[in-house]
């Protein structure tokens, strides 16, 4: 298979990129145009996104510290009215009697878990009964601070102290009156039933949640690591309408009172955790920006390259273009020149054709030496030259479209003797099959002279030496078949459909314009023009002719001119008639 040469390839490597300046500012045009516009609306939609995000995680966290703090208010409000149920219902003298106390404790403890001990208290501070886990009854609590504020106000919660049992607690009590005087029922809150209670909300949030008193003491076990008192101020001012937040040492510090007793419930939150979700939307958003960004600059890249590419193989077509244009202006001038010399040759050989026929007649008798012999053979040389030459002139004159009858096996005849010479020395055959009767059409016979020269010459450059051409004709329903076969190496596939496309050549020294202008032709006049080929085994083309045209078919196609004769050749047919 030959192989296919591109002018386009050849004069890449010295062809400076002349739209790369171009393509430098259009892809930094392009890439501003499309990443303006991702920062700012990608950019105002994620902080949009983050500042709701944030917010609402604050708001949901909020809601949980007070749904937390109303949990622990009703924590101690329920076992503050259990207390005030008992002691209004129950008379004293039955808690003070065998086994009431313990048994009023033990169905207590089956209704509402979390109390640690129960004792009834006289108005003198003195233990009447006591069911617990501490001997506290022989105890007095007359100068116990909560034992003061239970008898004035009937209903307290103390805070946490130490009080007889060395541990730290804090009671519930409640104040009644009855006839033998006013008497207090006391009750110990279970201290790690009510710590789980209040950390609850931590074990959920990876942070921790205690009670401090308005003294910033704390109420429940602290926080590991954390003194007490803790440094905490302002806790007189937090009240259970109000839910402060502040952010330090990187935690969401929540506060909020309760309504059950002057303690302020604290919730510490790490932000860590809170705003994890925003760490992902931070994440999310930056991988949508990087891939859109390698998407854009990948598609701006991909496409301007390609245009660019384009432009550029444009650019060196039409230099290309310009220059086979410049050689076919040369040519068509040699042209000129060379039928004025040949017209000049012409005149001279007849000339020579008068002198030799004035110099046989002044010739007595022949020659001894054969002198009339000469000048005949003078004569004959000097005619044969001159045929040639009108030959040649013909074929190279330029004429006006003319419809006329077009005898195309003598159109045919005339151009293989044209070419006989050529085609002799290569010792390429040329066949002729023609069918019975000559096939005569109304055409305009130049501009088919013009289409089968360049197809024979191109079939003589594919066949090179050693080789054959066939030109068959074979009428068909509206008109004429002529098929140009040859026996070169063929067309490879690949270029089956390109061949006719302009510039397109596989030949060094071709134009690509052949072929094109072949087609052209034969469409103006009414034809038309495929090609049949498979590698190694030659190539046809066949020519579809109509039987006749109109006047208005036969113009002359602009580009025909320095067209003609470069044709490449490549992929037989599998079967060529003989």
């Amino acid at each position: 298979m030959t192989e296919v040469y591109r002018h386009a390839n050849a004069d890449r490597q010295g062809d400076y990129p002349y739209f790369r300046g171009l393509w430098n500012r259009v892809v930094l045009a392009l890439l501003g145009a499309a990443f303006l516009p991702l920062l700012v609306i990608g950019g105002g939609l994620t902080y949009y996104g983050h500042v709701i995000l944030r917010t609402s995680l604050l708001e949901a966290v909020a809601t949980e510290v007070r749904l937390h703090r109303d949990a622990v208010d009703a924590f101690l409000a329920e076992r503050t009215r259990d207390l005030q149920l008992l002691a209004r219902h129950i008379p004293r003298e039955v808690l003070e009697g065998p086994g009431g106390l313990a048994a009023v404790f033990a169905s207590l403890q089956q209704a509402q878990a979390g109390f640690q001990d129960l004792g009834v208290i006289d108005g003198e501070g003195r233990h009447l009964a006591y069911v617990g886990p501490y001997q506290l009854k022989d105890r007095n609590y007359r100068e116990a601070a909560w034992f003061r504020e239970v008898m004035l106000r009937g209903v307290y919660i103390s805070d946490v102290f130490l009080g007889f049992r060395q541990v730290p607690h804090f009671v519930l009590a409640v104040r009644r009156e009855d006839p033998a005087g006013a008497w207090v029922l006391r009750a110990t809150v279970d201290a790690a039933t009510f710590d789980r209670l209040v950390s609850s909300i931590a074990s959920r949030r990876q942070g921790r949640a205690f009670l401090l008193n308005h003294a910033g003491r704390y109420q429940t076990t602290p926080p590991e690591g954390r003194p007490d008192p803790a440094p905490t101020q302002g806790l007189a001012q937090v009240l259970p309408e109000v839910l402060h937040q502040e952010a330090r040492d990187g935690r969401v510090i929540f506060r909020t009172g309760l309504h059950a007793t002057p303690w302020v419930l604290v919730a510490e939150i790490e932000e860590a955790a809170m705003f994890a979700p925003l760490k992902r939307l931070r994440r999310m958003s930056l991988f949508v920006f990087v891939l859109s960004g390698i998407l854009i600059v990948g598609t701006v890249l991909l496409t301007t390259n390609a245009l660019v590419t384009r432009l550029e193989a444009k650019r060196r077509s039409i230099r290309l273009l310009d220059r086979q244009l410049r050689a076919a202006n040369r040519m068509a001038s040699a042209m000129d020149l060379a039928r004025g010399l040949l017209s000049d040759l012409k005149d001279k050989l007849v000339n020579i054709d008068t002198a030799a026929t004035w110099l046989r007649e002044q010739a007595q008798a022949p020659a001894a030496d054969g002198g009339d012999a000469t000048g005949e053979q003078i004569r004959q040389e000097a005619r044969r030259g001159r045929e040639a030459i009108e030959r040649f002139l013909a074929f190279t004159r330029v004429s006006e479209a003319l419809i006329a009858d077009v005898d195309l096996h003598a159109l045919l005849d005339e151009l293989a003797l044209f070419m006989h010479k050529d085609l002799f020395f290569n010792n390429i055959v040329l066949t002729r099959d023609y069918q019975a009767d000559p096939p005569v059409i109304r055409s305009d016979p130049g501009q088919l002279r013009q289409v089968f020269q360049n197809l024979v010459s191109n079939a003589a450059a594919a066949v090179a030496r050693d080789g054959r051409i066939t030109l068959s004709t074979a009428r068909t329903l509206d008109g004429v078949r002529v098929v140009v076969a040859d026996s070169g190496p063929g067309i490879a596939p690949e270029n089956l459909e390109r061949i006719f496309d302009p510039l397109f050549t596989t030949k060094p020294d071709g134009t690509g314009l052949g072929l094109p202008i072949c087609r052209e032709v034969l469409t103006r006049l009414g034809g038309r023009l495929e090609v049949a080929s498979r590698p190694g085994e030659g190539a046809e083309f066949i020519v579809e002719l109509p039987q006749g045209i109109g006047p208005q078919q036969a113009r002359e196609p602009e580009a025909s001119a320095g067209g003609l004769g470069e044709l490449q050749i490549r992929n037989p047919k599998p079967e060529i008639r003989k």
